[in-house]
């Protein structure tokens, strides 16, 4: 049987006694896509540390798989893989322990038709009017932990809105669409808040100026709203599919039976980001939870895994 082509590429960079060598090496250029858009489509309708770029994602999958093949991304964050994937004519599989992660990528890799999304937001967003007495509505009832925690970064006035607004999302009965809410919530998050929107830690500045909740939220819904109808354009004719379980990779055997062609991610490291911090805002909303102690145990390279730390 001859040889791959990936087999006669690594003999190139073998020495004599068969071990890997570097002396030979080649920086290829291709690879940096310098300058090249990677917020098209809907991969900039939430923000997420650490992006995996999406032109290496697309190559790497075009050269190393067939249309029907099934990617999968144990690591998936964004989604970047998977809507790469899907554009390209693949299936593809997306596992995440954060749940922010889980919804963006879910909403990211599958539009809903324009037409479905039109009339939904047209239902929804009268309810947000002020003569609809968007005021009235009855705030999310939550804990006295959550709300301690949440009133450290986000203003009265803002965080009663957000309660009002999460209370109108988790009453929408088309999953798909209050999925895409979902996101769009968790995305304005930090905006409406005292987070320090270009601190890479969770940081807060109290001289900031909070805007209004229902405003920032119209505007981001607006936005996604564009890129998903382009999507939609573009994988209306396709057979592609995207699944996305929110587990643990290490049980990827438990809950993953699919025959796997190739396996594309972009790892979390020790030294890498803390998701559980920078995503913490999302995290309380998503999950309903009052402390961050067990999710953080779970993540890659937390800081806080063998610790009785809190939020």
């Amino acid at each position: 049987m001859g040889k791959t082509s990936h087999e006669k590429v690594l003999e190139h960079y073998l020495d004599r006694e068969g071990q890997l060598s570097f002396e030979n090496l080649e920086v290829d250029y291709s690879w940096s896509f310098e300058g090249a858009n990677t917020k098209y489509l809907t991969h900039n309708i939430h923000r997420y540390p650490a992006k995996f770029i999406p032109q290496v994602a697309r190559r790497i999958i075009q050269e190393n798989s067939e249309r029907g093949d099934i990617v999968l991304d144990p690591f998936c964050g964004s989604g970047t893989t998977l809507l790469e994937a899907r554009i390209l004519g693949r299936h593809s599989i997306g596992v995440d322990l954060n749940p922010v992660a889980y919804y963006v990528s879910k909403v990211k890799s599958n539009p809903i038709s324009p037409a479905t999304l039109e009339k939904q937001w047209s239902e929804f967003s009268k309810k947000l009017r002020p003569e609809a007495r968007f005021s009235r509505v009855t705030p999310i009832s939550l804990s006295d932990k959550i709300l301690d925690n949440l009133s450290k970064w986000i203003p009265e006035k803002q965080l009663l809105d957000l309660r009002r607004l999460f209370s109108l999302i988790l009453d929408v009965s088309h999953e798909g669409f209050r999925d895409f809410l979902l996101v769009g919530f968790s995305h304005i998050l930090k905006n409406c808040s005292w987070w320090m929107m270009r601190s890479v830690k969770p940081t807060r500045d109290f001289s900031k100026k909070v805007p209004n909740v229902v405003a920032t939220f119209t505007r981001h819904i607006i936005y996604m709203k564009k890129r998903n109808n382009d999507l939609w354009q573009i994988l209306k004719n396709t057979t592609s599919s995207v699944k996305v379980f929110k587990r643990d990779a290490r049980e990827l055997t438990s809950f993953i039976s699919d025959k796997i062609d190739l396996i594309l991610f972009s790892p979390p490291y020790v030294t890498s980001y803390e998701y559980v911090d920078l995503h913490k805002l999302g995290i309380i909303w998503l999950e309903q939870v009052d402390e961050l102690k067990s999710i953080r145990k779970s993540f890659i390279g937390s800081r806080f895994a063998d610790s009785d730390k809190r939020l």
